[in-house]
């Protein structure tokens, strides 16, 4: 029944702070999610290779990005970026975002989500932001099913194979709860919903 629902027999994963110690998973997850989804991600493949263990350690242990265990394997992250300006220390910018395809469907992304969340309402942050490929109806129907709301559009954002990919600026509302599912486990449409 568990699976039937959309959710997976595993255990739950640990979300914690990734540190230099974290390096070398991160490094692979990452290049992982540029193989996959290269729409998603700013980097290619060959720029995220060149870049060296030690400057991903030291990325790291700025305390930005947080990831997902499954025992000791990570197997999803989110970056969490703050604004240092006064007047905007109310926003976070999440981004990257990524679960491996293995832990996709299990409810990991949105624990993540939940996590991150946690984190910046602890910041006071009222606002978090992110970036996502208007291609990407998968994540658009996370972050949306989340509480997120399309804001803008960003025709260009990235050039891939030639070809230019708009992005969505989506943006949820922390003062505002997290829409809830119904039921049969499908959200409801709000007012903010298009």
């Amino acid at each position: 029944l568990p699976r039937a629902l959309g959710q997976s027999a595993r255990p739950r994963a640990m979300i914690r702070p990734l540190g230099a110690g974290d390096a070398a998973a991160y490094a692979a997850l990452s290049l992982e999610g540029i193989q996959t989804f290269p729409e998603a991600f700013l980097r290619t493949e060959a720029e995220a290779k060149a870049v060296p263990l030690e400057a991903l350690a030291r990325m790291l242990d700025g305390g930005r990005m947080h990831g997902a265990f499954d025992g000791d394997i990570l197997v999803g992250f989110a970056g969490l970026e703050f604004r240092p300006w006064a007047t905007a220390q109310h926003r976070a910018h999440i981004g990257p975002f990524y679960v491996t395809p293995s832990h996709q469907g299990t409810g990991l992304a949105r624990r993540i989500l939940d996590y991150a969340e946690g984190v910046a309402l602890a910041q006071n942050v009222t606002q978090l932001e992110l970036w996502v490929a208007v291609e990407n109806l998968r994540a658009r129907t996370l972050y949306t099913d989340f509480g997120f709301r399309a804001m803008g559009r960003m025709p260009g954002a990235v050039i891939l194979d030639g070809r230019p990919r708009d992005d969505l600026f989506m943006v949820r509302d922390l003062t505002e709860p997290a829409p809830a599912p119904g039921g049969d486990g499908l959200r409801r449409l709000t007012r903010g919903d298009w």
